[in-house]
């Protein structure tokens, strides 16, 4: 799988422990509705109900999966089930290369599919595990046939920040991150993740943001995969936290 370029584009106009299973849970909602994937050459582009949100590109005769971009941005309520948005429809418009999504709020979404070249956006989950002191599950899922590598400071391997890699607001309002800012030069190994497997580590954000005792939070994950072949952005949810 070569994620770091790929021929098809992804423009949108309108988010340590291994696991068996993807990260994200289906919820006690109803079904998700069944979306039929749409073909377009020898790529197939569907949604996939344990990845609310996020399209999936493959090859229809390998499976190999090309690409996966987030459509539309979940917002999940800590300690919450519901709250997960799905594909309602999705069709393709030949004319001017590109996909009508509309989601089960009804909103619409454009994904063009011409073929040039662009990055992927890889789907993270966000999971509050405790909101004093702030910490969360920062879980990434390898949904492809290949060996996902991940670079360790951008996926936080120690529990501990040393980027921005993490957007926290309180009110509305940012909360400044005041953590470290390394200078890094390229790794010498990396995180691999088998297919099907996931990684997982818990975040302690207390130490590079302080958020205030009682409020809104609102918590997301996102950075490019640095130094690694798997050149993605990975992207996450958005978690709401309560604290009362």
């Amino acid at each position: 799988m070569t994620l770091v370029r790929t021929l098809i584009a992804v423009a949108l106009v309108a988010t340590s422990a291994f696991a068996q299973e993807p990260p994200m849970k289906s919820s006690s909602r109803t079904k998700p509705p069944t979306v039929a994937p749409v073909v377009v050459g020898l790529v197939r582009y569907e949604q996939d109900v344990a990845f609310p949100g996020y399209l999936f590109a493959r090859s229809t005769k390998s499976g190999e999966l090309f690409f996966v971009t987030q459509v539309f941005p979940q917002r999940l309520v800590a300690g919450r089930e519901d709250g997960q948005v799905f594909f309602a429809s999705m069709t393709h418009d030949a004319a001017n290369e590109r996909l009508t999504i509309v989601d089960e709020q009804k909103r619409t979404h454009q994904v063009s599919v011409r073929e040039k070249e662009r990055g992927s956006q890889w789907p993270a989950q966000v999971e509050l595990v405790s909101a004093e002191p702030l910490k969360v599950r920062l879980t990434i899922p390898n949904p492809g046939k290949q060996v996902l590598e991940l670079d360790e400071p951008s996926v936080c391997s120690d529990g501990e920040l040393s980027n921005s890699v993490f957007s926290v607001t309180a009110g509305g309002v940012e909360v400044p991150y005041r953590g470290e800012m390394a200078k890094r030069a390229p790794p010498d190994s990396f995180i691999k993740v088998k297919p099907g497997k996931t990684f997982s580590v818990v975040v302690d954000l207390s130490k590079s943001f302080t958020v205030p005792r009682q409020g809104t939070l609102v918590i997301h994950y996102e950075t490019t995969n640095h130094f690694s072949k798997d050149d993605v952005r990975l992207v996450s949810n958005e978690l709401v936290v309560e604290r009362k």
